[in-house]
């Protein structure tokens, strides 16, 4: 019988795609609850959405994966922290992270009755989207790194 750990019973090889799945559910998923729940509601309400309308709900997005998987690289014991490829993914993670929170005050302020550009209202949407997209990638790229790493410890 195999031992026992905190969270149940050790996973065996294959389970590297259940870390993936783990952070696709419970984090992608669930970063995107806020947009779709606006999206829902504005279907509902039959309202039209604007240039910059989700553009909050796509930085939660950016914010949430990309802290998130900073969180576990930085937790994982068994990657050198010298390493070059832990470093980098610390540094790219941490870098679209600072992004999404600065470009959410910045559209924060601007909902509030700041001074933006009308051409920051129409390119917010967009810049947001990209953010998010530029925070998924290397996020979900670093949880495939480290359910190689944990189904390896596993095993």
């Amino acid at each position: 019988m195999r031992p026992m750990s905190m969270t149940g019973p050790r996973q065996s090889r294959s389970s590297g795609f259940s870390y993936i799945w783990r952070f696709l559910v419970y984090n992608c998923l669930f970063a995107l609850l806020p947009l779709i729940i606006v999206r829902l509601i504005r279907l509902l309400s039959d309202m039209r959405a604007g240039h910059s309308e989700g553009a909050p709900e796509w930085l939660f997005f950016a914010l949430m994966v990309s802290v998130t998987a900073l969180a576990d690289l930085t937790d994982e014991s068994a990657l050198s922290a010298g390493s070059v490829l832990a470093q980098v993914g610390k540094a790219v993670l941490m870098l679209v992270a600072i992004m999404a929170a600065v470009f959410y005050g910045i559209n924060q302020y601007d909902a509030m009755g700041g001074s933006a550009t009308t051409a920051f209202r129409q390119n917010a949407g967009a810049l947001a989207l990209w953010l998010a997209v530029a925070s998924f990638v290397p996020s979900l790229a670093v949880e495939i790194l480290l359910a190689r790493i944990r189904a390896e410890n596993d095993g």
